[in-house]
């Protein structure tokens, strides 16, 4: 199974509360239909489906976010095989006993702030609860921490952790590391993730 995640905008503003279909998904070599999974909304614009790709053909699909987004934002365009899932599995296979921690950071220059979405996969599923907290620690390129953040609220299992004014600077490298805590005694460390910002 692999998690697939879509990203709403209209004027360079992401757009919640949509309600996004499939405007299609194929079979690469066949051009035969494949049955379409649910698109259920992460947060500030993001919106992820389940999917399973056939282990002999590639899929290429279109998400449809509606007319509310304009003409341009309105059709989001992907494609996926079956080694997508394998990558994910063999990920989490290696870390944590099949768990393992994502972190999508988001920055906006506009308002200063970076967005953290960070979810708990524990066999190639999100983890939704016993979940106490997420931190989420960012470093710079001589790895001295530049700050850290913890947020306790998920949503469907995703934690969403906002950094206002992070002194962060375009054209730099930064690292971070997040670490969830389960059931307020286990804590799953995700990998070393590098972020470039531009």
């Amino acid at each position: 199974m692999s998690i697939k995640s879509v990203y709403a905008s209209s004027d360079g503003i992401y757009v919640t509360g949509l309600n996004p279909t499939f405007a299609g998904l194929k079979r690469e070599s066949t051009g035969v239909d494949y049955s379409t999974p649910v698109i259920t909304e992460v947060g500030f614009g993001w919106y992820k489906f389940d999917i399973d790709a056939p282990s002999d053909d590639k899929l290429l699909g279109v998400v449809n976010f509606g007319g509310s987004v304009g003409i341009s934002n309105r059709y989001k365009e992907f494609e996926i095989d079956y080694y997508d899932n394998e990558r994910i599995y063999d990920r989490i296979n290696v870390a944590n006993d099949h768990k393992e921690v994502f972190v999508m950071p988001v920055y906006d220059s506009d308002s200063d702030s970076i967005t953290f979405f960070c979810y708990l996969l524990e066999n190639g599923q999100i983890v939704t609860s016993g979940l106490s907290s997420i931190t989420v620690n960012v470093y710079d390129n001589s790895n001295t921490l530049l700050f850290t953040e913890t947020e306790t609220n998920n949503t469907n299992g995703v934690f969403i952790v906002v950094k206002t004014n992070p002194t962060l600077n375009n054209g730099d490298g930064y690292y971070l590391k997040a670490e969830i805590t389960k059931d307020d005694t286990t804590t799953i460390q995700s990998v070393e993730t590098y972020v470039a910002l531009d």
